[in-house]
Protein backbone atom coordinates (compact mmCIF):
# COMPACT_ATOMS: atom_id res chain seq x y z
CA UNK A 1 0.00 0.00 0.00
CA UNK A 2 2.40 2.79 -1.08
CA UNK A 3 0.94 5.01 -3.90
CA UNK A 4 -0.78 8.25 -2.30
CA UNK A 5 -4.09 9.56 -3.06
CA UNK A 6 -5.65 12.75 -3.80
CA UNK A 7 -9.12 12.85 -4.17
CA UNK A 8 -10.64 9.33 -5.45
CA UNK A 9 -9.08 6.21 -3.60
CA UNK A 10 -8.11 4.10 -6.35
CA UNK A 11 -7.73 0.50 -6.45
CA UNK A 12 -3.79 0.89 -6.85
CA UNK A 13 -3.96 2.58 -3.37
CA UNK A 14 -4.91 -0.86 -1.72
CA UNK A 15 -2.25 -3.02 -3.02
CA UNK A 16 -0.67 -5.23 -0.17
CA UNK A 17 -2.88 -7.06 1.86
CA UNK A 18 -3.91 -10.96 0.83
CA UNK A 19 -7.62 -12.20 0.72
CA UNK A 20 -8.94 -15.76 1.15
CA UNK A 21 -12.54 -16.08 1.34
CA UNK A 22 -13.87 -19.52 1.39
CA UNK A 23 -17.47 -21.09 1.72
CA UNK A 24 -17.55 -23.81 4.41
CA UNK A 25 -20.60 -26.11 3.71
CA UNK A 26 -21.63 -28.17 6.58
CA UNK A 27 -24.16 -30.38 7.39
CA UNK A 28 -25.91 -30.67 11.14
CA UNK A 29 -25.55 -34.15 13.42
CA UNK A 30 -27.57 -33.06 15.81
CA UNK A 31 -30.50 -30.47 15.67
CA UNK A 32 -28.73 -27.24 15.76
CA UNK A 33 -30.87 -24.45 17.74
CA UNK A 34 -28.98 -20.89 16.45
CA UNK A 35 -29.62 -17.30 18.51
CA UNK A 36 -30.70 -14.61 16.63
CA UNK A 37 -27.00 -13.81 16.12
CA UNK A 38 -24.36 -17.09 16.24
CA UNK A 39 -21.36 -15.31 15.40
CA UNK A 40 -20.25 -15.02 18.81
CA UNK A 41 -21.09 -18.93 19.28
CA UNK A 42 -18.68 -20.40 16.22
CA UNK A 43 -15.85 -17.18 17.13
CA UNK A 44 -15.88 -18.82 20.57
CA UNK A 45 -15.94 -22.40 19.92
CA UNK A 46 -13.05 -21.51 16.79
CA UNK A 47 -10.74 -20.31 19.51
CA UNK A 48 -11.32 -22.50 22.05
CA UNK A 49 -10.53 -25.12 19.22
CA UNK A 50 -7.76 -23.77 17.65
CA UNK A 51 -5.76 -23.01 20.97
CA UNK A 52 -6.78 -26.38 22.19
CA UNK A 53 -4.59 -27.91 19.05
CA UNK A 54 -1.90 -24.79 19.09
CA UNK A 55 -1.29 -24.88 22.91
CA UNK A 56 -2.12 -28.48 24.86
CA UNK A 57 -0.97 -26.95 28.24
CA UNK A 58 -3.26 -23.44 27.34
CA UNK A 59 -1.23 -21.47 30.07
CA UNK A 60 -2.53 -17.74 29.86
CA UNK A 61 -1.51 -16.02 27.39
CA UNK A 62 0.62 -13.55 28.81
CA UNK A 63 2.63 -15.84 30.62
CA UNK A 64 3.62 -17.86 26.90
CA UNK A 65 7.24 -17.55 26.30
CA UNK A 66 6.87 -18.49 22.49
CA UNK A 67 3.69 -16.20 21.37
CA UNK A 68 5.76 -15.20 18.14
CA UNK A 69 5.17 -19.17 17.35
CA UNK A 70 1.98 -19.76 17.89
CA UNK A 71 -1.09 -19.74 15.96
CA UNK A 72 -4.01 -18.94 18.04
CA UNK A 73 -1.48 -16.40 19.51
CA UNK A 74 -1.32 -14.46 16.73
CA UNK A 75 -4.96 -15.13 14.79
CA UNK A 76 -7.05 -14.31 18.05
CA UNK A 77 -4.59 -12.52 20.73
CA UNK A 78 -2.57 -10.24 18.10
CA UNK A 79 -0.58 -8.07 19.23
CA UNK A 80 1.47 -5.35 16.49
CA UNK A 81 4.75 -3.50 17.74
CA UNK A 82 4.20 0.47 17.47
CA UNK A 83 0.09 0.06 18.04
CA UNK A 84 -1.18 -0.54 21.19
CA UNK A 85 -4.19 -2.36 21.78
CA UNK A 86 -6.20 0.22 21.66
CA UNK A 87 -5.52 2.84 18.78
CA UNK A 88 -8.39 5.55 18.78
CA UNK A 89 -11.83 3.63 18.91
CA UNK A 90 -9.81 0.84 17.09
CA UNK A 91 -8.48 -2.56 18.55
CA UNK A 92 -5.64 -4.12 16.99
CA UNK A 93 -7.11 -6.17 13.88
CA UNK A 94 -7.88 -9.98 14.07
CA UNK A 95 -6.73 -10.94 10.69
CA UNK A 96 -10.08 -12.57 9.29
CA UNK A 97 -13.69 -12.07 9.82
CA UNK A 98 -16.56 -15.14 10.02
CA UNK A 99 -19.81 -15.10 8.24
CA UNK A 100 -22.33 -17.18 10.16
CA UNK A 101 -25.52 -17.81 9.68
CA UNK A 102 -27.92 -14.80 11.27
CA UNK A 103 -31.47 -14.83 12.37
CA UNK A 104 -33.49 -17.24 15.00
CA UNK A 105 -33.43 -20.49 13.52
CA UNK A 106 -33.11 -24.39 14.13
CA UNK A 107 -30.80 -26.03 11.63
CA UNK A 108 -32.52 -29.91 11.82
CA UNK A 109 -30.14 -32.74 12.16
CA UNK A 110 -28.70 -34.02 8.36
CA UNK A 111 -29.46 -30.71 7.14
CA UNK A 112 -27.33 -28.43 5.29
CA UNK A 113 -25.64 -24.87 6.17
CA UNK A 114 -22.97 -22.91 5.40
CA UNK A 115 -20.73 -20.50 7.35
CA UNK A 116 -18.11 -17.97 5.71
CA UNK A 117 -14.47 -17.38 6.22
CA UNK A 118 -12.00 -14.61 5.14
CA UNK A 119 -8.63 -14.83 6.07
CA UNK A 120 -6.25 -11.69 5.36
CA UNK A 121 -2.50 -11.37 4.99
CA UNK A 122 -0.26 -13.50 6.83
CA UNK A 123 -3.32 -15.43 8.30
CA UNK A 124 -3.94 -16.98 4.33
CA UNK A 125 -0.59 -19.29 5.60
CA UNK A 126 -2.98 -20.87 8.52
CA UNK A 127 -5.64 -22.25 6.34
CA UNK A 128 -4.72 -25.86 7.85
CA UNK A 129 -5.04 -24.70 11.04
CA UNK A 130 -8.51 -23.15 10.59
CA UNK A 131 -9.76 -26.24 8.84
CA UNK A 132 -8.29 -28.58 11.54
CA UNK A 133 -10.66 -26.51 13.61
CA UNK A 134 -13.24 -26.44 12.16
CA UNK A 135 -13.75 -29.98 12.17
CA UNK A 136 -12.62 -29.89 15.95
CA UNK A 137 -15.71 -27.70 16.52
CA UNK A 138 -18.43 -30.35 15.02
CA UNK A 139 -17.13 -32.80 16.45
CA UNK A 140 -17.03 -31.10 19.75
CA UNK A 141 -20.19 -29.54 19.53
CA UNK A 142 -21.67 -26.07 19.42
CA UNK A 143 -24.19 -24.44 22.13
CA UNK A 144 -24.89 -25.17 25.55
CA UNK A 145 -26.23 -28.78 24.15
CA UNK A 146 -22.93 -29.36 22.32
CA UNK A 147 -24.59 -29.93 18.82
CA UNK A 148 -22.37 -32.02 16.53
CA UNK A 149 -22.20 -31.13 12.66
CA UNK A 150 -19.64 -32.27 9.91
CA UNK A 151 -17.56 -30.38 7.72
CA UNK A 152 -18.92 -31.82 4.24
CA UNK A 153 -16.17 -29.52 1.61
CA UNK A 154 -14.33 -25.84 1.91
CA UNK A 155 -14.81 -23.56 -1.55
CA UNK A 156 -12.70 -20.57 -2.42
CA UNK A 157 -14.99 -17.69 -3.28
CA UNK A 158 -13.08 -15.86 -5.83
CA UNK A 159 -14.34 -12.06 -7.22
CA UNK A 160 -16.24 -13.17 -10.37
CA UNK A 161 -15.79 -16.84 -10.54
CA UNK A 162 -18.23 -19.66 -9.24
CA UNK A 163 -16.49 -21.38 -5.96
CA UNK A 164 -14.38 -23.54 -6.40
CA UNK A 165 -13.90 -26.80 -4.44
CA UNK A 166 -10.24 -27.71 -3.21
CA UNK A 167 -10.98 -29.52 0.11
CA UNK A 168 -13.37 -32.70 0.68
CA UNK A 169 -14.11 -33.49 4.48
CA UNK A 170 -13.54 -36.84 6.14
CA UNK A 171 -15.80 -38.86 8.05
CA UNK A 172 -15.56 -40.99 11.30
CA UNK A 173 -13.51 -43.86 9.31
CA UNK A 174 -12.19 -41.31 6.43
CA UNK A 175 -9.57 -38.14 7.09
CA UNK A 176 -10.18 -35.37 4.88
CA UNK A 177 -8.53 -34.33 1.53
CA UNK A 178 -7.41 -31.63 -0.12
CA UNK A 179 -8.14 -32.07 -3.83
CA UNK A 180 -5.73 -28.77 -4.36
CA UNK A 181 -3.85 -25.90 -2.91
CA UNK A 182 -6.15 -22.88 -2.71
CA UNK A 183 -4.28 -19.18 -3.65
CA UNK A 184 -5.31 -15.98 -2.54
CA UNK A 185 -5.27 -12.70 -4.26
CA UNK A 186 -5.10 -9.00 -3.35
CA UNK A 187 -7.24 -6.32 -1.84
CA UNK A 188 -6.99 -4.30 -4.78
CA UNK A 189 -8.71 -7.25 -6.92
CA UNK A 190 -11.96 -6.65 -5.16
CA UNK A 191 -11.38 -2.88 -5.52
CA UNK A 192 -11.22 -2.94 -9.28
CA UNK A 193 -14.62 -4.12 -9.51
CA UNK A 194 -15.38 -0.31 -9.45
CA UNK A 195 -13.60 0.44 -12.80
CA UNK A 196 -15.62 3.08 -14.75
CA UNK A 197 -18.43 3.59 -11.92
CA UNK A 198 -16.82 5.94 -9.99
CA UNK A 199 -18.95 8.31 -11.51
CA UNK A 200 -21.84 6.95 -9.54
CA UNK A 201 -23.83 9.89 -7.90
CA UNK A 202 -26.55 7.57 -5.56
CA UNK A 203 -25.82 4.44 -4.17
CA UNK A 204 -27.32 1.82 -1.40
CA UNK A 205 -25.63 0.59 1.76
CA UNK A 206 -27.03 -2.74 3.06
CA UNK A 207 -25.88 -3.39 6.84
CA UNK A 208 -26.86 -7.38 6.63
CA UNK A 209 -25.48 -7.97 9.78
CA UNK A 210 -25.04 -5.34 12.91
CA UNK A 211 -22.82 -2.93 12.15
CA UNK A 212 -21.21 -0.99 15.03
CA UNK A 213 -19.83 2.48 14.10
CA UNK A 214 -18.59 4.73 16.38
CA UNK A 215 -17.72 8.61 15.97
CA UNK A 216 -16.25 10.54 18.91
CA UNK A 217 -16.49 7.75 21.34
CA UNK A 218 -20.02 7.25 20.67
CA UNK A 219 -21.84 4.62 18.95
CA UNK A 220 -23.30 5.72 15.83
CA UNK A 221 -27.38 5.16 14.70
CA UNK A 222 -27.34 7.56 11.91
CA UNK A 223 -24.62 6.33 9.49
CA UNK A 224 -23.37 9.89 7.59
CA UNK A 225 -21.01 8.74 4.31
CA UNK A 226 -17.98 9.94 5.90
CA UNK A 227 -19.19 7.95 8.96
CA UNK A 228 -18.68 4.99 6.84
CA UNK A 229 -15.28 6.01 4.75
CA UNK A 230 -13.14 7.28 8.21
CA UNK A 231 -14.08 3.48 9.36
CA UNK A 232 -12.89 1.92 5.99
CA UNK A 233 -9.93 4.03 5.78
CA UNK A 234 -8.81 3.13 9.55
CA UNK A 235 -9.92 -0.96 9.26
CA UNK A 236 -7.74 -1.08 5.90
CA UNK A 237 -4.57 0.96 7.47
CA UNK A 238 -4.22 -1.16 10.41
CA UNK A 239 -4.88 -4.09 8.48
CA UNK A 240 -2.04 -3.51 6.18
CA UNK A 241 0.47 -2.53 9.19
CA UNK A 242 -0.63 -5.45 11.21
CA UNK A 243 -0.92 -7.86 9.02
CA UNK A 244 0.04 -6.77 5.14
CA UNK A 245 2.85 -4.69 3.39
CA UNK A 246 2.39 -1.84 5.45
CA UNK A 247 -0.30 1.20 6.04
CA UNK A 248 -2.68 2.99 3.71
CA UNK A 249 -0.52 5.77 1.94
CA UNK A 250 -3.09 7.92 1.32
CA UNK A 251 -4.43 11.81 2.28
CA UNK A 252 -7.04 11.07 4.70
CA UNK A 253 -8.14 14.43 5.72
CA UNK A 254 -8.61 14.98 2.09
CA UNK A 255 -10.44 11.93 1.48
CA UNK A 256 -12.91 12.71 4.08
CA UNK A 257 -13.47 16.05 3.20
CA UNK A 258 -14.51 15.01 0.00
CA UNK A 259 -16.52 12.08 1.62
CA UNK A 260 -18.40 14.99 3.49
CA UNK A 261 -19.63 16.23 0.65
CA UNK A 262 -22.12 12.97 0.18
CA UNK A 263 -25.24 13.35 1.94
CA UNK A 264 -27.34 10.56 3.95
CA UNK A 265 -30.77 10.49 0.97
CA UNK A 266 -32.81 8.29 2.83
CA UNK A 267 -32.55 5.12 5.28
CA UNK A 268 -34.67 2.42 6.73
CA UNK A 269 -32.32 1.25 9.61
CA UNK A 270 -33.08 -0.80 13.08
CA UNK A 271 -30.53 -1.65 16.10
CA UNK A 272 -30.20 -5.01 16.61
CA UNK A 273 -29.55 -6.17 20.07
CA UNK A 274 -27.53 -9.27 21.51
CA UNK A 275 -25.55 -10.66 24.15
CA UNK A 276 -22.48 -12.14 24.05
CA UNK A 277 -20.08 -14.09 27.22
CA UNK A 278 -16.74 -12.44 27.66
CA UNK A 279 -14.84 -15.10 28.79
CA UNK A 280 -11.77 -12.84 29.38
CA UNK A 281 -14.22 -10.31 31.34
CA UNK A 282 -15.92 -13.44 32.94
CA UNK A 283 -19.19 -11.48 31.79
CA UNK A 284 -22.15 -11.22 29.84
CA UNK A 285 -21.69 -8.12 27.03
CA UNK A 286 -24.73 -6.17 25.79
CA UNK A 287 -23.89 -5.78 21.96
CA UNK A 288 -25.57 -4.62 19.23
CA UNK A 289 -25.51 -2.33 15.77
CA UNK A 290 -27.14 -1.08 13.08
CA UNK A 291 -28.98 -3.33 10.30
CA UNK A 292 -31.19 -2.40 7.47
CA UNK A 293 -30.13 0.05 4.39
CA UNK A 294 -28.96 3.60 3.85
CA UNK A 295 -29.06 5.44 0.43
CA UNK A 296 -26.18 8.16 -0.26
CA UNK A 297 -25.71 10.54 -3.08
CA UNK A 298 -22.95 12.95 -4.03
CA UNK A 299 -19.81 12.04 -5.86
CA UNK A 300 -20.21 8.69 -3.73
CA UNK A 301 -18.84 6.49 -7.16
CA UNK A 302 -15.26 8.07 -6.08
CA UNK A 303 -15.36 6.24 -3.55
CA UNK A 304 -16.90 2.63 -4.55
CA UNK A 305 -12.61 1.38 -4.88
CA UNK A 306 -13.00 1.45 -0.86
CA UNK A 307 -16.47 0.22 -0.29
CA UNK A 308 -15.68 -2.95 -2.52
CA UNK A 309 -13.04 -4.12 -0.47
CA UNK A 310 -15.16 -3.04 2.65
CA UNK A 311 -17.65 -5.91 1.17
CA UNK A 312 -14.74 -8.60 1.88
CA UNK A 313 -13.20 -6.71 5.15
CA UNK A 314 -16.44 -6.07 6.92
CA UNK A 315 -17.20 -2.63 9.28
CA UNK A 316 -16.84 -1.16 12.01
CA UNK A 317 -16.22 -2.60 15.47
CA UNK A 318 -16.23 -6.59 16.16
CA UNK A 319 -16.00 -7.81 12.71
CA UNK A 320 -14.52 -11.47 13.54
CA UNK A 321 -17.94 -12.59 14.69
CA UNK A 322 -19.05 -11.46 11.70
CA UNK A 323 -20.15 -7.93 12.58
CA UNK A 324 -20.27 -4.95 9.82
CA UNK A 325 -21.03 -7.15 6.59
CA UNK A 326 -22.05 -4.73 4.06
CA UNK A 327 -23.60 -4.99 0.91
CA UNK A 328 -23.36 -1.78 -1.81
CA UNK A 329 -25.90 -1.02 -4.89
CA UNK A 330 -25.20 1.66 -7.59
CA UNK A 331 -29.01 2.51 -7.93
CA UNK A 332 -30.79 2.84 -11.45
CA UNK A 333 -29.97 6.05 -12.96
CA UNK A 334 -26.89 6.82 -10.49
CA UNK A 335 -23.84 6.61 -12.34
CA UNK A 336 -22.59 8.53 -15.25
CA UNK A 337 -20.21 8.12 -18.17
CA UNK A 338 -16.55 8.74 -17.14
Amino acid sequence: MSQPLTSIPDASALQGLALLRLRLDLEARDDLALPSFSGTSFRGLLGWCLQAAACPNRPPCRECRQPDSCAYSYLFETRAKGISEKQGSEEVPRPFVLEPPFGLRTICSGEPFRLGLTLFGRATEYLPHFLYAVEEMGRRGLGERQARFTLKSASVVRPGAPPRLFYEGGNATTPGRALEEPSSWDLSEMARQADGLTGARRLEIAFQTPTRLVSRGQLVDEPEFHHLIRALLRRIDLLGRVHGEGPLDVDFRQIVARAEECALEDFELDWFDFRRHSNRQRREIQMGGLVGRAIYAGPVGEFLPLLMAGQELHLGKATTFGLGRIEVRILPGGATSM
